[in-house]
This record gives structure tokens, C-alpha cells and sequence, in this order.
């Protein structure tokens, strides 16, 4: 009798860890999947861009940037909730007079629960129209090369080599902008108090003032010139379908 008593208790104590379990797998299939999107960028928030957008599939969210905002090291701009499985997306920086200054397309598998993908759109890009000639699946730009639009910090193996691996390995540009290796790409930030108020750190330029975006004051391309810092810039021009171009269309 005891010994029944006993073996009842087993079953039982199985049957409400099975339940259990079945109850918190039930729980988590319910929860979803999000995705956190962050975006590293040495483009300079509040003067050379004002807004950005992600979109994913047919959803984008608008975000405002202003001066200060640390883009260089990060900063999370968007959140989604999706189904599990492949999903494109694209990342478009925006003046204050709405014209387009980068936009650089990406593919992420999203897996259930919560996961963060980032797109890094770096100054070395400007001018690259992607995807070049030859390699027609690299829509995306990294360090002033097209690669696969899956290539981000949270999944190296479909990225080029790192263009550094440590800060001094960085080229120096002006005196007020000092130079990171981040996720291996080269970017540059402005150094504190290196500009007066009301003025902005350009990598290329120095001390720039702060206010309506000149379309004359455009960034030297980093690969084959299609336009240079005296040509004006096509306010509003759209970029093909299906290509990628850092910097307002020329």
C-alpha cells in the first residue's frame, strides 16, 4: 500500500512538470518576436542629418536626431514585433529640409523571442552606389565597399574583413574630430569643445557653423568621384530601386 502511495506520488509530480512545461513553451510561442534596431553612425546628427526612418517590410518608424546624440558608439532608434523567419529592412537619414542623406538596406533572420540588429552607415561610404559591378547581391555599403546586406556587428560572417581592430589604426581627419574603430569600421566623432557654439565638427572640413544643411557642403567621395564639394547636390532626387547611395543623390 505504502509503496503505491509512493508511485502515485512519482506520476503525479511528472504529470505537473510535463504540464508545466507544456504551459511555459505555450507562453513563450505567444510572446512573439521583437526586434530591437540600433544604428551606428559617424554622419553627425543635427546638422548633416535631422531625421532617419527604418522600415521593415512595409513598416517604417520616423525618429528626430539632434546634436549630442551619441550615434557613433549606438543608440537603439526602433522597435518591431515580428513573425519569426527573414525580413528585409533599410535605414534612411534625412535632412531638415527632407532630402535623403544615406540610406543602407539590410536582411535579418529574426528568431523567436528578443534579439537587436544593427546598421552601421559610416562616412566612408559617400558616393559608393551599391551594388557595383560584378557582385550584384551586395547591396549594402561597409567601410566604402559593397557587401551582402545581411553583414551587421550581430552577424560577421557574412561581412568583409575588418577594416581595423583597434583606434590608432584609424587614419586622422580633422583636428576637432577624433577617430574610433567600431564594430572593425573606422568612424569619427567630434571631440568636446573643440567647436564654438553654434558650430559643428566635420571630419573633413573642421569646425563648420551650425544651421541650415549647405547642399554645397557635401563629404569627398570615398569611391570613384561623382560629384564634388563645389557641384551642388540634386535637393529631393531619389536614388534607384534596389541600389544603395551614401550622401544625397548627385
Amino acid at each position: 500500500m505504502i509503496r503505491m502511495m509512493r508511485m502515485m506520488r512519482v506520476y503525479i509530480f511528472r504529470f505537473v512538470t510535463l504540464v508545466s512545461l507544456l504551459v511555459s513553451l505555450l507562453s513563450c510561442a505567444d510572446e512573439g518576436s521583437t526586434l530591437y534596431v540600433a544604428l551606428i553612425t559617424d554622419m553627425v546628427p543635427g546638422a548633416e542629418f535631422t531625421t532617419l526612418r527604418v522600415e521593415i517590410d512595409d513598416r517604417q518608424q520616423p525618429r528626430p536626431a539632434a546634436v549630442g546624440d551619441d550615434f557613433v558608439q549606438g543608440v537603439r532608434v526602433a522597435e518591431f514585433d515580428l513573425a519569426v523567419g527573414e525580413h528585409n529592412g533599410r535605414v534612411v537619414l534625412e535632412n531638415d529640409a527632407g532630402d535623403r542623406v544615406a540610406a543602407s538596406p539590410s536582411s535579418i533572420e529574426v528568431r523567436p523571442g528578443q534579439q537587436t540588429g544593427t546598421v552601421v552607415i559610416s562616412r566612408a561610404c559617400s558616393g559608393v552606389t551599391c551594388p557595383a559591378a560584378g557582385n550584384p547581391t551586395a547591396t549594402a555599403c561597409l567601410a566604402g565597399q559593397c557587401v551582402d546586406p545581411g553583414c551587421s556587428p550581430e552577424t560577421p560572417e557574412h561581412c568583409p574583413l575588418p577594416d581595423c581592430f583597434a583606434d590608432a589604426e584609424c587614419p586622422p581627419r580633422a583636428a576637432c574630430a577624433e577617430q574610433s574603430c567600431v564594430s572593425g569600421v573606422c568612424l569619427y566623432a567630434s571631440i568636446a569643445g573643440s567647436c564654438e557654439d553654434m558650430s559643428y565638427c566635420n571630419p573633413e572640413r573642421g569646425c563648420q557653423p551650425l544651421g541650415p544643411i549647405d547642399p554645397d557642403a557635401g563629404m569627398p567621395d570615398a569611391g570613384p568621384r561623382d560629384a564634388t564639394p563645389d557641384t551642388p547636390m540634386d535637393a529631393g532626387c531619389e536614388c534607384d530601386a534596389g541600389t544603395t547611395q551614401v550622401v544625397v543623390c548627385g
